[in-house]
């Protein structure tokens, strides 16, 4: 397996800058293509993976993932995650960037540990690999070192003692009796993984005002 590390450091260091994440993606498999011209690059690929919501319930789901890499031998997905100091929504990205390893793990399912697959985040934003406040939604979601295999979910609990705008019954709700953010779609399935992962950040010093952090975490197939 090629190092992949190296080929996405290279990837940021010779574009400097990238116009979104869909840049990032298409820059970074183009890099991968001229590193080995054999592989299969497939962007944007739509799977199949059901998910549980925190009502245990099955939600079945069409998932893209964003960079495919096959050849006879090998089956590996990447998922990017990219966000600058200029884009909000932190506590979600953190949430997606654990939902991205989970659909790794769900398509290394039953595949020899000899295929990997890579979930990158990318970011110059520094809050992004901080330890989240404990006060914060996203208390359970921080990627500042590890992502635990359990699920903790939404930090309500820690909240209410600061806010009284929230209350469940049965789902956070706001005072105008509309579901939280955090109850609607995406963010209010189960994210449970199969293991814990470390997380180790990295710095790519562009210039003298601009800094990009990535950390890269591996999954390896499984037989169930």
């Amino acid at each position: 397996m090629f190092d992949i590390d190296k080929i996405f450091n290279e990837t940021v260091q010779e574009r400097k800058h990238f116009h979104s994440e869909d840049d990032l993606k298409f820059a970074f498999a183009w890099k991968i293509k001229e590193f080995d011209n054999n592989i299969n690059i497939i962007l944007e690929k739509p799977q199949n993976i059901t998910y549980k919501n925190r009502e245990n319930n099955d939600v079945p789901s069409h998932s893209s993932i964003d960079i495919l890499l096959e050849t006879d031998e090998l089956f590996c997905p990447i998922e990017l995650k990219f966000i600058t100091k200029t884009q909000n929504s932190t506590p979600e990205y953190r949430f997606r960037f654990r939902r991205d390893i989970y659909r790794i793990e769900q398509l290394l399912i039953n595949k020899n540990r000899n295929n990997v697959g890579f979930a990158i985040f990318l970011t110059n934003k520094l809050i992004i690999k901080k330890q989240t406040n404990c006060t914060s939604f996203d208390f359970n979601y921080g990627i500042d070192n590890k992502i635990s295999q359990e699920d903790k979910g939404w930090n309500y609990e820690t909240r209410k003692t600061v806010t009284q705008k929230y209350f469940i019954e049965p789902n956070w709700m706001n005072t105008h009796s509309t579901k939280h953010w955090t109850c609607k779609g995406d963010n209010f399935i189960q994210l449970n993984l199969r293991q814990d992962y470390d997380i180790k950040w990295k710095e790519i010093k562009i210039d003298d005002e601009l800094s990009y952090y990535y950390c890269i975490v591996e999954v390896k197939g499984y037989l169930q």
